[in-house]
């Protein structure tokens, strides 16, 4: 009852802009943050993916680096 009789004593302008924030701002904002938080979410998981991959790469290389170095040095023979 309190909401009916407070809309029905606003002005036009104020009933129109009150709709428009409800209707297209709010729900928009609200999307917007969701959806911005899902992809912070997926772009972190993705970094973590790559970063372990290239530790997991490198490791490999540093293996095979030392163990050709260490099999062509002089002091090996």
């Amino acid at each position: 009852m309190f909401f009916i009789r407070m809309m029905n004593d606003m002005k036009i302008r104020k009933k129109l802009a009150v709709t428009f924030i409800s209707v297209a701002v709010l729900p928009l904002l609200l999307c917007g943050l969701f959806l911005t938080g899902k992809l912070r979410e997926i772009v972190i998981e993705n970094a973590f993916v790559q970063v372990s991959t290239n530790v997991e790469r490198v490791s490999e290389e540093t293996k095979y680096m030392i163990t050709i170095h260490f099999y062509d040095s002089p002091s090996c023979t």
